[in-house]
């Protein structure tokens, strides 16, 4: 309180007394300049005001007062306020000084070079390493690969090099790339993000060598295994589209010693640069011996359309900190129990798949530089965030441990502490082990399910934020609990991520607001990942005491933005949108005049550069704009009137304009998972569920694509055929949100119950299913009347194909299958079918209204299942076709055909129905009951249609009663 106190008689005796100024700058500057950056944060707050309200005073008197300030008293007080903002890390604290640094026109530089070094070392803040954790587990779902399975008589084989590979995952943003098993072949599967269909099979090449696939800018590679006796090449270059081989990338000159033997460890990708781990050790030495892990970065250049791979920074190796044996592990897992310090210290140890004597007793020698077998680290799963890169290794005890736990340890009190994996983090920038985190609770994941940890594949998706990980029956999911790599984040930003450490101790006025912005930049987009991740966690949990920022702030927030458009700073423009994100997300609340003033006043703004000449804004900065428009929505138009006014025009206008394109597409992906998250009729719902004038003009955008998509298989070449192929089924934006609302309507339709006091139309439940009635009424009209037009065109384009001489006709009369699974027909039809087959919906005025459509579509359909099937037309205006035609029609209808009943192949013989359990799979698994003290356990494994125990003497214990005799 006292402190509190002293700042208003500072700046009252100042104005008696203006060298007061000066000494109390220089005191603050000295004292702030000590603080390392963010040391701040958790002191009060209003102390901290007191300072900044002082110190921004006196650099504000001279505008307002004309009093004449001595330069140096006004470079202490710029200097304190910006090692203020560093020290406490408010955002409102930064915006205040660089609003006020721009004003100050007669500042040349500033000593606080030092501070702002420190301040950006920081990377944004602080953050943690990307490992794989529990609650960040988002959703596991099964799938196929469809690559061949390893021989099994071949893998035996010690000798055989392949079977040291495990699988190799990576990502693009849209599809996963995996590898089979043993690491050979390659296939493209959907992730289901931005509208891929998940798990679907795009592509695949069963021929392509065993080896290691990466994604990253922008390119496929891919490094077999025979490189490692090619010293010359360094990776494949992969079509993303065809899975074929297109290039080698060459390895840089002088980059290896002449001879020197390399076996390659993995190669992963942080989506911008390829982190290459390889040992110069040979897996066939007979005594093995300690050998380094070396890891090479490269960035991926094109020079004169050939790619080039560039080494980033000096050759580092990964070390492991030493003296971390498995007895100080079993003893960390045991500490982990001390609440349970009753029961025996050896049941504790067994619950953990662990022991009490140190059972991982490997020969020191024979591991590498990172503490682990280099065997055993061709088949650990590795992948990098670009900050950290991360090995996942089984838990203590054993990796067939983890195979017992969703089986028969999911219903033991302690099967939460359970490890299922653990993550060994290593710094990229020196290699040196840094932490490890265990894997605990994530029972519905694959490594839940028994998956085991060597042979796994991992990878980091930079665009989603998220991890991933495969086995051979389940991929997973994964929110990323760490910040964005640094060089990504300044690349969003538009900035250089090297910091380089100052000579000099002034530093340009304009060069500290780069910086101050650079961090705030930085810092907002950590903050918007981590409530991405976490959209339920409160929002002082993640900002701390930032208080909401006022009117004010957000006006000197516009300032900023109008200076920087004025000088075309486009670094300072792509901060400032992402600083707006924020604000308009979680701070501001128009409640006053003033406010909604500011509030027009920055949405002018956001407009100004969405609408602004393509030769004058970039992509990037288009693409921020919509994202900052989309967060603020509902504060920058606040009557629905208003949102309804700007949706019409995104979406009437949006073909003609790349910048409303773009919004329309971020506003209705946000709306569609907003409406998937709220049930009908909640206050919620009548903001994400547009009215029937909206949805009308986003079904016609979906019948334009739709119809467009289905043209292109007669009309594009036979590459870009291929292509397209390789690419859909993916769902556009607006046929997201239409999927959206259908979901929505029909799920809360047939899962709502009967009232069982009041089974009436006037109940309750009676009401709501009158009103979805009605709502999916509307909508069905709507969606069977555009499957019609799609229908219409997909009739004419077979016909089309059909009689065409094109060479590769029957290839895109097969493609054409799987191109009307992309459209609105696949996406939106069945569900809808089957949804009104529902007792729910079986009412006569549904029937009524909607039979003549589905008579209608009953026709379209026939007729063209009829013509894919047979491969010619049927209809009557194709009778002047010429003679061939009309004989081939003879041939394949003669009546004896017709009659009969049995199914032509062709038309749909290529569908896969998975049956997971169809070749038979081993479980192996410890005794039951074990230590649990249960006499009955029941075990759950879907899809199984027989079960055989076999009984090993392993699992029995000590008592005579639990033995089994082979009888």
């Amino acid at each position: 309180m006292g402190l509190l106190l002293v700042f208003p008689l500072i700046q009252s005796q100042s104005r008696t007394d203006p060298s007061l100024c000066n000494i109390t700058a220089e005191v603050l500057l000295n004292c702030l300049r000590d603080c390392q950056p963010l040391s701040l944060t958790k002191e009060p707050a209003d102390c901290l005001n007191g300072i900044e309200t002082l110190l921004c005073s006196w650099l504000e008197e001279t505008s307002d007062t004309g009093r004449h300030i001595p330069h140096k008293q006004k470079e202490n007080a710029a200097a304190a306020l910006v090692a203020l903002a560093c020290a406490r890390g408010s955002l409102k604290t930064f915006v205040h000084t660089v609003h006020l640094l721009q004003k100050q026109t007669d500042l040349g530089s500033l000593p606080v070079a030092d501070v702002l070094y420190r301040l950006l070392l920081l990377e944004g803040g602080p953050g943690s390493p990307s490992c794989l954790l529990g609650g960040k587990h988002i959703v596991s779902w099964g799938y196929e690969d469809m690559l061949p399975a390893p021989d099994s008589n071949t893998g035996s084989s010690s000798e055989n090099k392949d079977a040291d590979l495990g699988r190799c995952l990576t990502a693009d943003g849209l599809y996963l790339y995996t590898t089979n098993s043993v690491g050979r072949g390659v296939s493209k599967l959907g992730s289901g993000l931005h509208g891929t269909l998940r798990g679907f099979v795009y592509c695949r090449n069963e021929e392509l060598e065993p080896g290691w696939v990466a994604f990253g800018s922008g390119s496929l590679l891919h490094r077999p295994v025979s490189f490692d006796n090619k010293p010359h090449s360094l990776f494949q270059v992969i079509d993303q589209n065809t899975l074929q081989v297109c290039q080698v990338v060459p390895m840089p000159a002088n980059h290896l010693p002449v001879g020197s033997t390399m076996s390659t460890v993995h190669v992963s990708s942080d989506g911008t640069y390829f982190y290459w781990i390889w040992s110069p050790a040979s897996l066939n030495e007979k005594t093995p011996k300690g050998h380094s892990v070396f890891m090479d970065i490269f960035e991926l250049v094109v020079e004169n359309g050939v790619f080039v791979a560039n080494p980033l920074q000096e050759r580092t190796i990964l070390m492991r900190k030493e003296g971390e044996s498995a007895k100080s592990i079993n003893e960390m897992l045991l500490s982990r129990l001390s609440r349970y310090r009753a029961s025996p210290s050896a049941t504790l140890a067994a619950l953990t798949g662990s022991t009490i004597s140190n059972t991982l007793k490997e020969d020191q020698a024979a591991n590498t530089s990172c503490g682990l077998p280099l065997k055993m680290l061709r088949k650990t799963p590795i992948y990098t965030c670009g900050t950290y890169l991360v090995m996942l290794v089984p838990p203590p005890g054993g990796s067939g441990s983890s195979a017992t736990r969703s089986l028969f340890g999911g219903t033991s009190g302690l099967s939460s502490l359970k490890i299922l994996a653990s993550s060994l983090v290593y710094n990229i920038s020196d290699g040196q082990f840094t932490s490890r985190a265990d894997l605990i609770d994530a029972a519905g994941s694959s490594l839940g399910r028994g998956a085991l940890v060597p042979g796994l594949g991992a990878c980091y998706d930079t665009v989603n934020n998220m991890l991933w990980t495969c086995s051979n029956d389940y991929i997973d999911q994964w929110c990323n609990p760490g910040n964005q790599a640094f060089h990504y984040v300044c690349q969003r930003l538009g900035v250089s991520h090297i910091i380089t450490e100052p000579k000099e101790e002034a530093i340009t006025t304009n060069e500290v607001i780069n910086q101050l912005l650079h961090h705030v930049g930085a810092m907002c987009i950590h903050q918007l990942n981590l409530l991405a991740t976490n959209p339920n966690l409160p929002i002082t949990s993640v900002l701390g005491k930032q208080h909401p920022i006022e009117a004010h702030h957000l006006s000197s927030i516009c300032d900023i933005m109008e200076k920087a458009m004025v000088n075309g700073d486009t670094c300072i423009i792509r901060c400032v949108l992402v600083v707006f994100q924020v604000v308009f997300k979680f701070f501001f609340s128009p409640q006053t005049e003033r406010n909604r003033d500011i509030i027009r006043r920055s949405g002018l703004l956001l407009w100004q550069l969405l609408m602004a000449p393509k030769d004058q804004i970039c992509p990037e900065i288009q693409k921020e704009v919509c994202l900052a428009i989309s967060s603020g929505l509902n504060i920058l138009y606040p009557g629905e009137t208003e949102i309804n006014n700007l949706l019409k025009l995104v979406l009437t206008e949006g073909e003609r304009n790349s910048g409303l394109s773009q919004l329309r597409d971020v506003i209705l992906t946000n709306l569609a998972e907003q409406l998937q998250n709220n049930r009908f009729g909640s206050d919620e719902d009548d903001h994400y569920r547009l009215n029937d004038e909206l949805l009308h003009y986003i079904l016609k955008i979906v019948v334009r694509e739709s119809c467009i998509l289905v043209t292109k298989c007669q009309t594009v070449s036979k590459d870009d055929f291929q292509k397209l192929l390789s690419t859909v089924p993916a769902a556009s934006s607006c046929l997201r949100y239409l999927m959206a609302v259908q979901n929505h309507l029909l799920s809360n339709t047939i899962l709502i119950k009967p009232d069982e006091n009041d089974d009436s139309d006037n109940s309750l439940q009676g009401e709501t299913l009158k009103e979805l009635k009605v709502s999916i009424l509307a909508l069905a009209t709507q969606i069977l009347t555009g499957c019609d037009e799609v229908l219409e065109m997909l009739q004419q384009v077979t016909t089309a194909l059909i009689n065409s001489d094109i060479a590769d006709r029957e290839q895109r009369l097969k493609g054409l299958e799987q191109v009307t699974k992309a459209t609105m027909l696949g996406h939106l039809l069945p569900v809808l079918l089957t949804s009104l087959m529902h007792p729910n919906l079986q009412t006569l005025i549904m029937a009524d209204a909607l039979m003549p459509q589905l008579v209608q579509l009953v026709l379209y359909t026939s007729q063209t299942a009829l013509l894919l099937k047979t491969q010619c037309p049927v209809f009557a205006e194709v009778g002047c076709s010429p003679c061939g035609t009309s004989d081939q029609k003879c041939r394949l209808f003669p009546d004896e055909r017709m009659l009969e009943e049995k199914e032509e192949p062709g038309f749909l013989t290529g569908l896969k129905i998975p049956a997971p359990w169809a070749a038979g799979k081993t479980v192996e698994t410890v005794h039951p009951v074990r230590d649990n003290y249960k006499f009955k356990e029941t075990v759950h494994i879907p899809g199984a249609r027989c079960l055989y125990l076999r009984f090993d003497s392993r699992c029995s214990s000590q008592y005579d009663y639990d033995k089994v005799s082979k009888g």
